[in-house]
């Protein structure tokens, strides 16, 4: 699947759109914030087919475009997708648009189920029209055009389908198949039927069991307009569960707080994490009026996780100024546990933990990501894939549509729901990363992207690690990267910012835009961020030594070698890439001291990526200093390692590299030359900022940048204060600023620089 796709012309209007061309297609009519699963969604069900995919998105709300409420099934049917199916449906007669508004409605996919609820036999259905329509496989039936779906579940009346509903009960019952019976009962009811809420909502608890958290809210939102008394809030409390494993956390968020209001007391407890969960996912923040000082135990322990998430600073569960936690405390294992996804989160090697015994999946997947990144920190990187995959062996859900089967096997079964296998497969996509196989880390991410809510994973760190395998093999963070960030909530967490800002740099240096990489590259230094997610970087000093437009000789020729020597050996950074600070001093110039550790950690290194950074920077570095035969050794190298690795971009920077260290050069400067402005600007009025906004933007930025309020800006400028607002988020996204100051010192450093 190409990565970065190109963007559909108007000849390319009959070609299908892919799930990456409708990520773009949609962003060029205004419609950017679309979850890649939700694009997949799209893209499936209308065949892609352009002017369908933008007429449905606008038919959908903000918030289920963002993957963060549940879709409608069936889509609805928009002009264009009508108009396709039409000369289909006009040949039907009306009993072959009933077979398939059975069809449509039936949740078994049963071949015989279909013909008893239609009231015909097997010879009838393959003589009549319907049949072109379906494909009838081994005993299961479908229709083959999920738009010929819409159109006839939309042209049916209530009526219709009340009927072909009740039908369909009658079926399910005489065949003993109470969920899916009683299911068809509560559809078939204009008003609401307490005797379905108890068993839809036991329904909807063994779905969200076997992983189909989707189904799983679907049950539980239709027990929910049936249920009264006491059986409401069981109905809202599984809702809220399911759309929080969904990922529809913004319907989560709702629910839960109605099933907080309504629940009884042994059961707020869940309730009150699972919305501390859904809330932090959904705005960035942790809620602090949900842990408050006579908060539960469970509470302050899944508020610290979250925090650490955040990078945020919190204070200890032990500290002087919190009370003491209200209700049990969660027991030895899960403080564990939790103990040790803090320790990851902010930035250091988490200890081995054994197996869950009670068979959590929530659990086990923790456990084994956990085990992953211990294993990978100790350079057993083949060892961490397998911890991966052990988890997703043995938890992650079955292919195909189970949501209805009633075999006791699969009622029994323990699967991730869709949120924690984006969690997984998060980890699956690190692992990859630290392997230094960025195509393979940026398929991994893809394939999840395209079926989960990855973008939720640890505040928006996969819009990070795709943008940053993506700089790497292509030399742009590309649309999958770009979907990703536009879903973070803002404010961005400390680690995510200052690793999109990265991303940013990387591949403007891969692009020969020297200067502003070289800016953005100091404003990453300057951030202090312990908990840096530990992927492949640079440091400016290596950024200066790799500009090809640099001067011979700019790097000082006497620099003392960095004192910074990591956080220690539970550091995970330094953990998983030692060769960074060694390869900083041989940066700075400090080659007798430390290109021999420099090479030697590389070719320790499980990573070819990291070994070939490491061969790029000691090259360079040895041209620089005269050493050209020497240096181009290791620049072709480096080359060779990180084409064989599929970080091309970077091979071919080394290429270049080499081709210049061949063409004749200026007069090296004396030693203890000053060393090179790490910001500038190309030649012209506009900083090298600019190139990445529009104009508006850029007047935008530079009145911000003066100190002007938003209200002053709107006023300056001619526009209203909200689109002024409009403008700075957007200017904030593309330079990867947190802030007003951040943007005030990028635009004043490259306007001095002019």
């Amino acid at each position: 699947m190409a990565v970065v796709p190109r963007a559909v012309s108007a000849g390319d209007r009959a070609r299908p759109l892919d799930a990456l061309e409708a990520l773009t297609h949609l962003a060029e009519h205004g419609l950017t914030h679309v979850a890649p699963h939700v694009a997949e969604l799209l893209v499936i069900s209308l065949a892609g087919e352009p002017d369908a995919v933008v007429e449905t998105a606008r038919l959908l709300t903000a918030e289920q475009l963002a993957g963060l409420a549940l879709v409608p099934d069936p889509l609805p049917a928009a002009p264009a997708v009508r108009r396709a199916v039409a000369p289909v449906l006009e040949a039907l007669a009306d009993g072959d648009r009933r077979v398939l508004l059975v069809a449509a409605v039936s949740v078994a996919g049963r071949t015989d189920v279909l013909l008893r609820a239609a009231g015909i036999d097997l010879d009838a259905l393959l003589g009549g029209g319907a049949v072109a329509c379906l494909d009838l496989v081994a005993g299961r039936v479908r229709v083959r055009d999920p738009r010929v779906r819409s159109v006839v579940h939309d042209d049916a009346s209530v009526a219709e389908r009340t009927a072909v509903h009740r039908r369909l009960a009658a079926v399910h019952e005489a065949d003993g198949d109470e969920d899916a019976a009683t299911w068809h009962r509560a559809l078939a009811c204009l008003a609401g039927e307490p005797d379905v809420a108890e068993p839809l909502v036991a329904v909807a608890g063994r779905m969200l069991a076997r992983g189909d958290a989707v189904w799983a809210q679907r049950v539980a939102h239709e027990a929910m307009s049936h249920a009264e008394g006491a059986a409401r809030p069981r109905a809202v409390a599984v809702a809220g569960r399911a759309a929080l494993h969904a990922g529809h956390v913004a319907e989560a968020a709702d629910l839960l707080r109605e099933a907080l209001r309504t629940c009884p007391p042994e059961a707020a407890d869940d309730v009150r994490t699972g919305l501390l969960v859904a809330v932090s996912h959904l705005t960035g923040q942790v809620p602090r009026e949900l842990v408050d000082r006579d908060g539960s135990a469970w509470s302050r322990l899944v508020a610290r996780v979250l925090h650490a998430a955040r990078g945020d600073a919190e204070p200890p569960p032990d500290s002087p100024d919190a009370a003491p936690a209200r209700g049990p405390a969660p027991d030895p294992g899960v403080r564990a546990l939790a103990e040790a996804t803090v320790t990851l989160l902010a930035g250091r090697v988490p200890p081995v933990l054994p197996s869950p015994a009670d068979g959590d999946p929530v659990r086990a997947a923790m456990v084994g990501v956990l085990r992953a990144a211990a294993l990978a920190a100790e350079g057993q990187v083949d060892a961490a894939r397998g911890a991966v995959a052990a988890v997703l062996a043995a938890l992650a859900p079955l292919p195909g549509d189970r949501a209805w089967s009633s075999a006791s096997a699969e009622e029994d079964a323990r699967a991730l729901t869709p949120l924690v296998e984006a969690h997984v497969r998060l980890g699956e996509a690190l692992v990859e990363t630290w392997a230094g196989n960025p195509p393979g880390a940026l398929a991994v991410l893809t394939r999840a992207s395209l079926r989960l809510p990855v973008g939720l994973c640890v505040h928006g760190a996969a819009a990070v690690v795709a943008g940053r395998a993506s700089v790497l093999a292509h030399g742009e963070r590309g649309v999958l990267a770009d979907a990703l960030e536009r879903l973070v909530p803002l404010p961005q967490s400390p680690a995510v910012r200052t690793g999109l800002l990265t991303d940013r740099a990387f591949a403007l240096l891969l692009q020969g835009e020297a200067p502003g990489a070289a800016t953005l590259f100091e404003l990453c230094a300057e951030r202090s961020c312990p908990a840096a997610l530990p992927l492949p970087t640079l440091r400016p000093d290596e950024a200066c030594l790799l500009t090809p437009t640099t001067a011979a000789g700019d790097v000082p020729g006497d620099a003392a070698p960095s004192a910074a020597t990591g956080a220690g050996d539970t550091d995970l950074v330094t953990a998983l890439v030692p060769t960074a600070w060694a390869r900083l001093d041989v940066a700075r110039g400090a080659l007798d001291r430390a290109l021999a550790v420099a090479l030697a950690l590389g070719r320790s290194l499980a990573s070819p990526v990291e070994h070939g950074l490491t061969r790029l920077v000691a090259g360079q570095a040895l041209v620089r200093a005269g050493r050209a035969a020497e240096g181009v050794d290791h620049l072709r190298a480096a080359a060779g390692l990180l084409e064989g690795a599929g970080a091309g971009a970077v091979a071919r920077l080394a290429e270049r590299l080499v081709a210049r260290a061949a063409a004749p050069r200026a007069p090296l400067r004396v030693a203890g030359a000053a060393a090179p402005r790490l910001v500038g600007a190309r030649p012209g009025p506009d900083p090298a900022w600019a190139d990445a906004l529009t104009e508006r933007e850029c007047e935008v930025a530079h009145v911000i940048a003066d100190g002007a309020s938003n209200r002053l800006a709107a006023r300056h400028l001619g526009l209203s204060e909200r689109t002024v607002e409009v403008h700075l988020t957007s200017i904030f996204r593309k330079l990867g600023v947190g802030s007003r100051t951040e943007l005030a010192l990028l635009v004043t450093r490259a306007e001095r620089a002019v």
